[in-house]
């Protein structure tokens, strides 16, 4: 997981101590918007995570643009994201 920090140049991992598991994030916006989306706008996934990630760039074009204005209109993207998605 820390080679996610090291490609992307910014997040950090959290290790989990109820289970066996760890996660990697980026809390600052730039980052995301600057290192994380151009890498994936490359290489794309190929399953229904390409989906969730469409969904995830179309809340950042919009924190982009309105800012927290956009609140409740990423809300509502990301209500449908991952396991909650409809195929």
């Amino acid at each position: 997981m820390n080679l996610f920090v090291n490609f992307f140049s910014c997040g950090k991992i959290i290790k989990r101590s109820n289970v066996n598991r760890c996660d990697y994030y980026i809390q600052d916006f730039n980052n995301i918007y600057n290192n994380f989306l151009p890498h994936f706008n490359n290489y794309s996934l190929s399953n229904i995570k390409s989906l969730d990630y469409l969904d995830f760039k179309k809340a950042a074009e919009l924190f982009k643009i309105n800012g927290k204005n956009s609140i409740e209109s990423i809300r509502e993207i990301i209500s449908n994201m991952n396991t909650k998605r409809k195929k």
